[in-house]
């Protein structure tokens, strides 16, 4: 599976390009869009921001780097959409978006009442904005350390570590 590696392990853009000259990775996972700055200024054209991008100006910001290179962001809320298609298709780019599911352990769109496959539907309906996928909150994203991952109450494999018996 292809993993864009996650720039704040090392804050080093040397570092980052050995991961992806050794092909340990497609691309950098930042977590605040001023690393995918730093990255994209460095010469990085695959980024994730991984943390929402909120506000005008910041949007504004991702915006002018889609402009250069391809930028995707995770969001938790559709007006986060709106805002970002809305900038995005005035600038005449594609922001990727990746839509956070609740897989268990409480936030995101899941918990909030939305429904990921319904917002695909909807976010890939909105000009600038390019649906990517969607990724698991809080962490849950980890390989389980054992092998006895259950499924959890959604029916999705949980990813918490197995705690031992007390």
């Amino acid at each position: 599976m292809p993993v864009a590696a996650h720039f704040k392990n090392h804050k080093c853009p040397t570092l980052a390009r050995r991961q992806l000259a050794a092909g340990s990775a497609v691309g950098m996972t930042c977590a605040k869009l001023g690393e995918a700055e730093v990255l994209a200024a460095h010469g990085f054209d695959n980024l994730l921001v991984a943390n929402q991008v909120v506000g005008r100006r910041k949007i504004e910001r991702m915006v002018d780097l889609a402009r250069r290179i391809q930028i995707k962001v995770a969001v938790d809320d559709p007006l986060q959409v709106t805002e970002i298609a809305e900038a995005a298709s005035t600038a005449g780019v594609t922001v990727g978006v990746l839509i956070e599911v609740d897989v268990g352990w409480g936030g995101a769109a899941c918990r909030r009442g939305g429904r990921p496959w319904i917002w695909r539907g909807w976010s890939t309906g909105c000009r600038g904005c390019g649906w990517t996928g969607s990724r698991p909150t809080k962490g849950t994203s980890s390989i389980p350390t054992t092998s006895s991952a259950a499924p959890s109450s959604r029916g999705w494999p949980s990813t918490r570590p197995s705690r031992p018996a007390s």
